[in-house]
C-alpha cells in the first residue's frame, strides 16, 4: 500500500536516525534478524518504513532473536519519545506564544515524558520474559503521538508537523508488534 506521505516520512525518519544514531555503523549485512523482519513489518501501519529502518539499524539489523530485535526497537523509540518531550519543551518556550498553545505544547511535552517511562518499562518487562506486562505499556505509549497530534492539531501556529508524531508512533508500534510476537510465541510453547 503506497501512502501520499510515505516520502517525506521517510526523510523525517532518515533525519530523526542521524540524530539519534550519531556515529553509529549503518549498512548491516545479511542476518538471522532480517527473516524475522518479513513477520514482523507487514503486521506494522507502515511496512515499507518497517523493513527500511530495521535493516539499517544496528541495534536492530544485528539482532540474533525476536527478544534482541525487540529491545533494539525499544531503544530507538525512548531515545524517539525524549527527542519529541524536548522538541515539544522548546516549542512552549518560544516568544510571543499564546497561553493555550503553550499549556498544550507543554501537555504533549509531559505526555511523550510518560511515554518515555513506559517504553523504559516495556524495556525492563521484555529482559525479563513479562512480555504481558510489556504489550500493555506499548499499547498506552502507542497513544500519546496521536494524542498529541489531536491536542496541538496542524495548522496551528508554530505547530510541529505530524510526521514526527507518526514517526514516533511508528517505533512504538514496531516493538508493539514484536512484543505480541513474543507474547504468542510464549503461550504457545
Amino acid at each position: 500500500m503506497e501512502l501520499p506521505f510515505a516520502p517525506f516520512i521517510l526523510k523525517t525518519l532518515l533525519l530523526s536516525l542521524l540524530n539519534i544514531t550519531a556515529n553509529a555503523n549503518y549498512g548491516c549485512a545479511a542476518t538471522p534478524a532480517a527473516n524475522q523482519f518479513s513477520d514482523i513489518c507487514p503486521k506494522t501501519k507502515y511496512p515499507d518504513v518497517c523493513f527500511y529502518f530495521l535493516n539499517r539499524d544496528p541495534r536492530t539489523c544485528r539482532a540474533s532473536s525476536l527478544p534482541e530485535l525487540g529491545l533494539g526497537i525499544l531503544h530507538v523509540s525512548i531515545q524517539t519519545a525524549e527527542h519529541r518531550a524536548v522538541t515539544y519543551n522548546t516549542l512552549s518556550k518560544m516568544i510571543g506564544i499564546n497561553r493555550r498553545l503553550k499549556r498544550k505544547y507543554l501537555w504533549c511535552r509531559d505526555n511523550y515524558k510518560l511515554a518515555r517511562r513506559l517504553a523504559v518499562q516495556a524495556k525492563s518487562k521484555v529482559k525479563r520474559n513479562e512480555y504481558a506486562e510489556a504489550r500493555k505499556r506499548l499499547e498506552a505509549a502507542c497513544e500519546v503521538p496521536i494524542s498529541c497530534q489531536k491536542e496541538v492539531g496542524v495548522g496551528e501556529p508554530a505547530a510541529p508537523e505530524k510526521e514526527p508524531n507518526e514517526i514516533t508512533y511508528a517505533f512504538f508500534e514496531f516493538a508493539l508488534v514484536v512484543v505480541k510476537e513474543l507474547e504468542v510465541r510464549t503461550k504457545t510453547v
